[in-house]
């Protein structure tokens, strides 16, 4: 057996007609968003609860987000901190961030403020994307542009059931 052969064992279960190799476009990431908005604009994004998100109505509000990061002086390759729950203002929030050229840093909204601090300065994000909810933000990061304030509740009524 080849070295190649030893390191790709698994190779061995495919199917014959299955390709060792796959051929595909390199992309970015919020590319394979914006093609399902082409695609299927219609076709449910997000469930959450009891209503649905478009791929079509996703893609606008993150477009507006990312619009809004670049408007507040988001440069390329900047950390953007998500500190929200499990909600779609945490799935806009990720795609907006990335069409916006920046680099998305997930934190845990349950986070003390030792961690929460350790968290920022560790990851170096300049911008915070957080809830009105939260708690320990006050005061803790003046320095630090806290770009967008999601209002959880508000925000449920931007998305109607589709």
């Amino acid at each position: 057996m080849t070295e190649i052969e030893v390191n790709r064992l698994w190779l061995k279960s495919y199917d014959q007609e299955v390709s060792p190799n796959l051929q595909y476009n390199p992309s970015l990431l919020f590319e394979y968003l914006d093609r399902n908005v082409q695609k299927t604009p219609y076709r449910t994004a997000v469930t959450f609860n009891k209503w649905n998100l478009s791929y079509k109505r996703l893609g606008q509000l993150s477009e507006n987000l990312a619009a809004n990061l670049r408007a507040n002086g988001l440069r390329q390759g900047e950390k953007v901190a998500v500190m929200l729950p499990n909600t779609p203002q945490t799935i806009i929030s990720y795609w907006g961030i990335l069409k916006a050229g920046g680099i998305v840093v997930m934190t845990n909204p349950l986070y003390m403020e030792k961690e929460i601090e350790h968290h920022f300065s560790d990851s170096g994000a300049r911008f915070l994307i957080y809830s009105k909810k939260d708690r320990g933000l006050s005061g803790l990061y003046l320095n630090r542009p806290m770009l967008l304030c999601c209002n959880i509740q508000a925000e449920q009524q931007a998305f109607p059931r589709e």
